[in-house]
């Protein structure tokens, strides 16, 4: 569940975000995400925020080694198809001459 980021609606809007946070936590939900920076109110959701254990913790493992893991581009293919790209525009859509420049300051 998202804090300060306005996901929530109604009447919970004007509640303090230790009360908030409780009522998300009791509702179901395994992580709270605060993002905007706010130090007072990021020590406020942290004192009430459980620690991962048993299945949460199962659920955070799981859901971190996909995201950690899911990466399975070519990285020299991407390098050179972007370079093919890069080539292709600069011979077609560059209209002067770059070698003017050469010293320029």
């Amino acid at each position: 569940m998202m804090l300060s980021m306005k996901a929530l609606s109604g009447s919970t809007l004007s509640e303090n975000f230790s009360d908030l946070t409780r009522k998300i936590f009791a509702a179901g939900c395994d992580i709270v995400f605060h993002c905007n920076g706010n130090l007072e109110k990021m020590f406020a959701i942290a004192q009430i925020t459980p620690f991962l254990k048993d299945k949460t913790l199962e659920r955070a493992d799981s859901a971190c080694s996909r995201v950690l893991h899911s990466d399975r581009s070519d990285e020299i293919a991407l390098r050179e198809e972007f370079s093919n790209l890069l080539t292709f525009y600069l011979k077609r859509f560059v209209i002067f001459d770059l070698s003017v420049f050469v010293g320029m300051r």
